[in-house]
């Protein structure tokens, strides 16, 4: 499921579990859906640092092919460089990026195979130092750090509007023997359940319980 945000509608994208780890299956999904040569690398395991119990950690490196796009400077891109990524200039990273030849596909993913399960889930190499690592002759760049959060945009309200089309003979082959509509988001997996009356255009009580068109005296 991919929702883009304000302003666009969500779509949802179906392939086969294909292959025998997430990687794999990530990578047929990307072929195939998004059609983007995409590579993963994913690791798990319990490491420590020194002086710390051990705990569980992953990482992963993912590597895709650019739409193609002119060969120019990836102007920016953002800062918070450190260390050798520092003042990375524009060379043929921009070609490499934008995926202009097998050649250059291949070389990336030679050098993504080299990377150790250790340096994925070890707390002793930092994300930057890991790219430098595999990728120090493409010149990388990186964008600075966001924090990732989960969260859905689903609502009661959307639903009912969604099923706001219906009229109500649709909402009756839709309601369970247990006289309720019941709908699960696919993304987050909320699970919402409603009074048939109160669902689609030909309703019959509003979301309150109440009466539809009733009004106070």
């Amino acid at each position: 499921m991919i929702d883009q945000g304000e302003g666009t509608l969500p779509y949802q994208g179906f392939t086969p579990l294909a292959g025998g780890t997430l990687a794999t299956c990530a990578e047929a999904y990307f072929a195939k859906s998004e059609q983007l040569p995409t590579r993963f690398q994913l690791a798990y395991g319990r490491s420590s640092e020194p002086g710390q119990a051990a705990r569980w950690r992953a990482g992963g490196v993912m590597l895709q092919m650019m739409p193609t796009a002119p060969d120019a400077p990836l102007e920016g891109v953002g800062g918070g460089l450190a260390g050798g990524l520092a003042g990375a200039g524009p060379a043929r990273h921009a070609g490499i990026l934008a995926g202009e030849t097998d050649e250059d596909w291949t070389r990336v993913n030679v050098l993504l195979d080299t990377v150790e399960e250790m340096e994925l889930t070890g707390p002793s190499v930092g994300l930057t130092t890991l790219l430098l690592r595999l990728f120090n002759e493409e010149l990388p760049r990186v964008f600075d750090p966001q924090k990732v959060e989960f969260g859905c945009t689903c609502s009661e309200d959307r639903v009912r509007t969604s099923l706001s089309i219906y009229s109500a003979r649709d909402i009756g082959h839709m309601t369970t023997p247990e006289g309720t509509v019941t709908a699960d988001c696919q993304f987050c997996g909320a699970h919402y359940v409603f009074d048939p009356l109160t669902l689609g255009f030909e309703a019959r009580k509003a979301p309150d319980g109440s009466p539809k068109g009733a009004t106070d005296a």
